[in-house]
């Protein structure tokens, strides 16, 4: 810190009383009720009351607040004794500050708080939050002239808290040379237990997945998500008594609360903590992201929607909340990463934005609100002054920005063959496509007669890096039986999804069993699939075809056709009522006595 900045102390335990003047209840339904607590303090003018002890501090009627003592102090106090009262049955309290200033700039301040009733509890550190609705926090004005309100994040106290002290740290420096505190308000929220049968309906089930994710005009599923209901958002899914403006999305904002920390079992309360945060202490016309997850992966609704369209402006960009998305991971991440199931579920969401919006996950393009060239997905910080989304997160950003092009491009394998090279050995090949990502092909084999669920040979081919085009890859498989028939398969795996081909099967007997076009015009229709669709294909010759349905990891969910067909198209009708909406991919096998081929679409199912 600069040797010219000073500081000044402020400790203050805050006493309230129910139903005094300076108190207010959030009521916004009879669950709420003593959950919301909010004490306001004025300073200037006599009104500091039971000051205990100023030691280098004055109120000043003109400066409309408190101020240093003199010209030359470095450091003055204020004391106040008095108690809070909120709700306790919660498994955990929330508390934060908000400050008016004058002649004041964010860095000026610093603000901790203390249980009181745990003397021996260390000061706990309350960070500015300035992810700010489109207000000063950003305003030249304000900026110029040092008159702002600024608000932390909460701290997260024991359920049993009964008082707190309140230290206000004012940083004198070389441009600001006078702050002024004029007023605060301490805000505590006591969220409350999720009761039993809510928390049920915050995992993510089969029911959520086909009543809630949907395409949105996305070649990527929407997510599962908890709704604001379900969370137990006050206003359930309508933004209260506000109108929120609905926005694009041309850049993808990641954040981490910073509060509640990462020792939260209940995050359904961490949500509804943060809702009332935003709403009841800072003003704000709705919760500031429009997406929260929490370490489980559970991926929570956050700001309402305008209509039926999750493209909704937020406040969570330092005010430059135009044109953005903001997921909120929660937890503090300075210093740990998100778990890997927080981390799939926001490259999940990611996908789905960046479809739904045709954002390209590793483009860098100018953001106009912020007037800044942005990456495509970016971190708080890249906005304004901040440590969000957390020093251990921010550096993966850009290994997740490939996971969500290599889960909106998954590899693709062609053209399999097999050349028999003698009596106990075989080169089997095919052609793969990585489509941008950095992907690992494997062959996996077995003899055919003892064949169980589960290949029990498996050997890497090849390592594709990010930037090579399609190619053709190939093993030598030795040691095998003269008499024996046996079943391979390839697979193709990048950081988030795979292709396989189906078992096909070869014996040494044979001279060659090679890929050739045998089928065209393989088609789907309609696609997206939302009830039924249609599965055309045409054959040459008659052949033995088997149609299967594959989910993203490669499962059969469903096998449509099984036997030999005669020349000519053919039609065949897929509808699967009990599969979750989502992307999958449909394969066509076609065999004969000279001929091996299979053809691959995506089939997206959306209801």
């Amino acid at each position: 810190m600069n040797s010219r900045i000073f500081f000044l102390l402020v400790a203050i335990a805050v006493l309230v009383q129910p139903c005094a003047s300076n108190i207010c209840f959030a009521q916004d339904t009879p669950t709420e009720a003593r959950r919301s607590q909010k004490i306001e303090r004025q300073f200037g003018a006599g009104q500091t009351q039971r000051a205990a002890t100023m030691t280098m501090m004055e109120e000043n009627s003109q400066s409309s607040g408190l101020v240093l003592l003199g010209s030359n102090n470095a450091r003055g106090s204020v004391m106040f004794t008095e108690t809070l009262e909120v709700s306790t049955n919660t498994p955990f309290q929330m508390c934060g500050i908000t400050l008016r200033l004058a002649s004041a700039a964010p860095e000026n301040v610093r603000i901790a708080v203390r249980p009181r009733n745990h003397p021996e509890s260390a000061w706990i550190l309350l960070t500015i939050d300035d992810h700010a609705d489109n207000e000063n926090m950003n305003d030249d004005l304000a900026r110029q002239t040092g008159n702002m309100t600024l608000h932390t994040h909460p701290a997260i106290l024991a359920a049993e808290t009964s008082s707190i002290d309140v230290k206000v740290e004012l940083v004198r420096s070389a441009l600001r040379r006078n702050p002024v505190l004029q007023s605060y308000h301490c805000f505590v929220h006591s969220p409350g237990h999720t009761a039993p049968e809510a928390l049920s309906s915050v995992l993510p089930s089969s029911r959520q997945q086909k009543s809630n994710a949907s395409l949105q005009n996305s070649m990527f599923p929407r997510p599962v998500f908890t709704t604001r209901t379900n969370w137990g958002c006050p206003w359930g899914q309508t933004s209260g008594p506000n109108t929120l403006t609905p926005t694009t999305p041309t850049h993808l904002i990641v954040h981490h609360s910073f509060s509640p920390g990462n020792d939260v079992t209940d995050w359904a309360a961490a949500v509804r903590g943060i809702w009332s945060f935003h709403v009841n202490s800072n003003g704000w016309s709705d919760v500031g992201y429009n997406w929260l997850i929490d370490p489980n992966g559970v991926i929570y609704q956050g700001r309402a929607w305008v209509g039926e369209s999750d493209n909704t402006q937020g406040a969570h960009f330092c005010g430059f909340n135009g044109q953005t998305m903001g997921v909120c991971m929660l937890g503090n991440f300075n210093d740990v990463s998100p778990s890997p199931a927080a981390l799939s579920s926001l490259v999940r969401l990611l996908a789905y934005r960046a479809s739904a919006n045709s954002i390209n996950p590793r483009g860098m393009s100018f953001h106009t609100n912020s007037m800044r060239n942005l990456n495509h997905i970016s971190g708080h910080r890249d906005g304004c002054a901040t440590d969000c989304p957390g020093n251990a997160l921010y550096p993966q950003l850009p290994t997740l920005r490939n996971r969500v092009v290599a889960l909106l491009n998954p590899p693709a394998i062609e053209k399999t063959s097999v050349n028999v090279l003698g009596t106990q050995s075989a080169e089997v090949s095919a052609l793969v496509r990585p489509n941008g990502s950095a992907t690992d092909v494997f062959v996996e084999w077995d003899n055919a007669l003892s064949v169980p669920p589960a290949l029990r040979n498996r050997r890497m081919v090849r390592q594709f890096a990010a930037q090579d085009t399609a190619s053709t890859v190939s093993t030598v498989i030795s040691g095998l039986d003269p008499r024996g028939v046996y079943v391979y398969r390839f697979i193709a795996q990048n950081s988030d999804t795979s292709a396989q081909t189906s078992q096909n099967t070869f014996s040494l007997g044979q001279t060659s069993v090679t890929a050739q076009q045998v089928a065209a015009n393989l088609r789907i229709t309609p696609n997206p699939v939302r009830d039924l669709a249609q599965i055309t294909y045409t054959l040459d010759a008659p052949a033995f075809v088997r149609i299967r349905v594959r989910d993203i990891r490669g499962t059969i969910i469903a096998e449509l056709v099984n036997g030999t067909e005669l020349r000519g198209e053919h039609i065949t009708t897929f509808r699967e009522e009990n599969i979750a909406n989502g992307l999958y991919y449909c394969y066509l096998e076609i065999m004969s006595a000279a001929q091996s081929h299979y053809t691959v679409q995506p089939l997206m199912l959306v209801r």
